[in-house]
């Protein structure tokens, strides 16, 4: 496979032409620029994976820039999964609904997992098709989901998988809602591999990334489980059990164990006692400061960022 470092001058310009074929379809409600989604789709086009993995779905416009990306590569599935079954921009659709909308002769490429983790699907992802050799992580954007996710991920994946992180800047752009939402990034450093970001200059800092899995990405796994020592969440001011539901604690330890050993299964229930030990010590006024100054941000940055979605 294609070392990804080989791509860097050519990625993009690679990818526009076949993404301009469905600009128009998702333009409205992607949540990727244009370079962000030719980026991907250069990527797929180099590549031409087997087994695509998308972790986020939303409404389902990065569905769309994957399938079209891989509707002529024989052989290529996409499996999506999200945690929640419902767009969190409108309760009344459900995550992914703009595939069967608006592309319905792709969908037989995709297979869509709803209410579902990660952790609780990749067995029966690899079952059906075989280790993954491409994937799409764009989740929640608060630690420590992407890391989990990955981490959860990993052991499934070819040598010489692509992974593609979205928002590694979102906490320091206009269109980010919390000065925390700095997990992307952290996975994206704290992973050992070859990473490559767009040559475009479309922004002060390139809000995606992508790198490629090796031996040495499997093997250099301690600086991730480090980082679970972080704060969980906003400092808590939206404790971190609505991020990662406590059901989920459970399957990630039996994962950790079952693919990386009993110390950093151990490592990981750590940090997840240290997080409920930082809730417990954070004075009740100062939760409530930080309750109020995360609402009153979250509403100026929906104001200043609305977008109109046009009716279906």
């Amino acid at each position: 496979m294609k070392n990804i470092l080989e791509l860097r001058q050519t990625l993009e310009s690679y990818g526009k032409k076949r993404t301009a074929e469905v600009d128009s379809l998702v333009k409205n409600y992607s949540e990727m620029t244009e370079t962000e989604r030719s980026f991907i789709t250069g990527l797929l086009m180099q590549y031409r994976p087997k087994n695509v993995l998308e972790l986020g779905v939303s409404s389902g416009s990065g569905s769309i820039v994957i399938l079209n990306g891989i509707k002529d590569i024989e052989g290529t599935t996409l499996h999506s999964v999200d945690l929640l079954e419902r767009w969190y921009l409108d309760q009344n659709k459900s995550s992914g609904w703009l595939v069967e909308t608006l592309v319905p002769e792709l969908t037989y490429l995709w297979n869509l997992h709803l209410g579902l983790d990660a952790v609780e699907v990749m067995d029966t992802i690899v079952n059906t098709n075989g280790k993954v050799d491409f994937v799409v992580l764009d989740t929640a954007h608060i630690h420590p989901v992407e890391t989990l996710n990955f981490l959860c991920v990993l052991p499934y994946l070819k040598n010489g998988a692509v992974v593609v992180l979205h928002d590694i800047s979102l906490h320091i752009t206009n269109a980010g809602y919390s000065s925390n939402s700095y997990a992307c990034r952290l996975l994206f450093d704290s992973v050992t591999a070859n990473k490559l970001t767009p040559k475009e200059k479309y922004t002060s800092f390139p809000n995606i990334g992508a790198f490629q899995v090796s031996e040495d990405t499997k093997k250099y796994i301690y600086g991730m489980f480090s980082s679970l020592m972080l704060p969980w969440s906003v400092l808590h001011a939206r404790p971190w059990q609505s991020l990662v539901p406590t059901g989920l604690l459970s399957h990630y330890a039996e994962c950790f164990e079952k693919f990386y050993g009993e110390s950093y299964k151990e490592m990981f229930l750590d940090s997840v006692k240290a997080q409920n030990d930082l809730f417990k010590n954070v004075p009740f006024l100062s939760f409530v400061k930080m309750l109020l100054k995360h609402f009153v941000y979250g509403i100026i940055q929906t104001t200043k960022n609305k977008i109109i979605f046009p009716k279906t």
